[in-house]
């Protein structure tokens, strides 16, 4: 195959090779870097090759064979595998028996991902093997390791981090009840029956400006994750919520802030009387008239 053919593919399949990449990897940096791995053997590959008759299977096939070299290879270096390699998820990281850190501790658990937290409850809490985790959730033994070794680096650096409390933790807005649409409503109805809830309108407005995490959302509203995944989710299965690359979400609900004064708005309403007694008075006879006979 021509490297001009062999171009073309590739610009093509460049977005669901990045989406593979993504589903298979646990950070963006990760996942760049086992994408760009397979556009090279991908590449290689297709300029070896007269005719591919079977595309996607062709390239799915490539793309598997590199993510298990990455796993077999990228991981062991790091001492993780999903794979039954060694993880180091149960190492001593001396996060301190006094009351102060305990509190912190549990805090950061707060913020760890459901599935991480469910993890981490039932090994460290519940005393669960791997083995009984991976039964329960369904997952295999080597992803429950992981999630224990990525859930104790992340902890570790929660407590040694300071959290700040976002503008809406301490000042959260307030609807003045003229929510609408500009759609169809939804099976409970328009916006108002999601946004008239306080928090929800909160989360919501969050990321009106700036596309934000679940935790940067969690941050800046002051509360922990675990208040606010099922409203999130709600939110996102029903539009309120657009989840981008980064598993950030944005919103294309549109906020009117309330910027004028109450003595701004007492004018205005006192200019449209005016003007309404004008019409009345000068006008509405002769609007009669002009329609009388239709």
């Amino acid at each position: 195959m021509n490297k001009q053919k062999a171009d073309e593919i590739i610009t093509a399949y460049l977005p669901k090779l990045y989406g593979f990449a993504i589903r298979k990897s646990f950070s963006y940096t990760e996942a760049e870097e086992l994408c760009s791995d397979i556009v090279c053997e991908l590449y290689g590959s297709l300029l070896k090759v007269d005719e591919v008759y079977n595309l996607d299977g062709y390239i799915l096939r490539i793309s598997e064979y590199v993510y298990s070299k990455f796993v077999s290879s990228k991981k062991k270096h790091q001492g993780v595998s999903i794979d039954g390699m060694h993880l180091p998820y149960e190492e001593d990281y001396s996060f301190g028996e006094t009351e102060e850190e305990v509190n912190r501790l549990r805090r950061e658990i707060a913020y760890l991902t459901k599935i991480r937290r469910e993890i981490v409850f039932s090994y460290y809490y519940e005393n669960k093997s791997v083995s009984a985790i991976s039964k329960e959730l369904r997952i295999p033994e080597g992803t429950v390791k992981w999630h224990l070794h990525k859930a104790r680096n992340e902890l570790k650096e929660g407590i040694e981090m300071e959290r700040k409390i976002g503008k809406l933790g301490l000042k959260p807005i307030k609807a003045n009840n003229n929510i609408g649409h500009s759609g169809i409503p939804g099976r409970n109805g328009g916006p108002e029956y999601y946004l008239n809830d306080h928090l929800n309108l909160n989360i919501v407005y969050s990321v009106y400006y700036i596309p934000k995490t679940a935790e940067e959302i969690s941050e800046e509203l002051g509360v922990t994750p675990v208040f606010i995944e099922d409203r999130i989710e709600l939110l996102e299965n029903n539009g309120f919520l657009v989840r981008q690359p980064g598993d950030r979400f944005t919103t294309y609900v549109k906020f009117d802030p309330e910027t004028y004064s109450l003595e701004r708005k007492e004018n205005v309403l006192k200019m449209r009387l005016q003007a309404a007694e004008i019409l009345s008075k000068d006008y509405a006879e002769a609007v009669r008239a002009a329609i009388a006979d239709v």
